[in-house]
């Protein structure tokens, strides 16, 4: 899982820029699956993302795709490589965004 501020800040800048670039020109189709405690589910064309807030009221997020959630080392058990933005939470921000300003969804 991507932390909101760290899926925000400088350290993913070009590949968020990317993404969100991407989700505008595509518009992928958004659809909220369900919401749990303090998580709420999207589905983007055939992958799944979570956005997720922690006790301290942190936020994160997480796509199913193999950007947003990296393949596991089989020698390590630790992710290949850190998880990075990708169109499909980029669609899902946006659509919150939309939403959020009642142009509806």
């Amino acid at each position: 899982m991507i932390p909101l501020e760290l899926f925000n800040g400088r350290e993913m800048e070009t590949r968020r820029k990317n993404a969100f670039a991407k989700a505008e020109k595509e518009k992928p189709s958004v659809t909220k699956l369900a919401d749990g405690p303090n998580r709420e589910f999207y589905s983007v064309n055939q992958y799944t993302v979570e956005i997720m807030t922690d006790a301290d009221g942190q936020r994160f997020i997480e796509c199913s795709c193999p950007a947003g959630n990296p393949p596991i080392d089989p020698e390590t058990e630790l992710p290949a490589r850190e998880a990075q933005p990708c169109y499909h939470a980029a669609g899902v921000l946006l659509h919150i965004e939309k939403v959020s300003a009642g142009l509806g969804g």
